[in-house]
């Protein structure tokens, strides 16, 4: 649900997801992180992929933070993969 774009959202889960959207602010975050990451790799958008980058890795979000300094250290291949859609 969480990856999930608004629109494939049911209005049971779409009502679910603003209340732990309200409640957690950290869901938000990662929901707004994992979202942009998503339109930038569907997109082939390299150019936005090191501000992401840093703002993943400077969320505050432990388990995104892992993401991003691995992806990091992948950026070649993650930027070639982003070229051949």
């Amino acid at each position: 649900m969480l990856l999930k774009d608004e629109a494939a959202l049911g209005g049971d889960d779409r009502n679910l997801l603003d209340v732990l959207m309200e409640k957690c602010p950290p869901i938000r975050q990662m929901r707004h992180l994992a979202m942009k990451f998503r339109m930038l790799f569907a997109q082939g958008n390299t150019d936005q992929l090191d501000r992401w980058l840093q703002q993943a890795a400077g969320c505050g979000l432990p388990h995104l933070q892992i993401v991003a300094i691995s992806l990091t250290r992948e950026r070649k291949a993650l930027l070639a993969a982003m070229t051949l859609l």
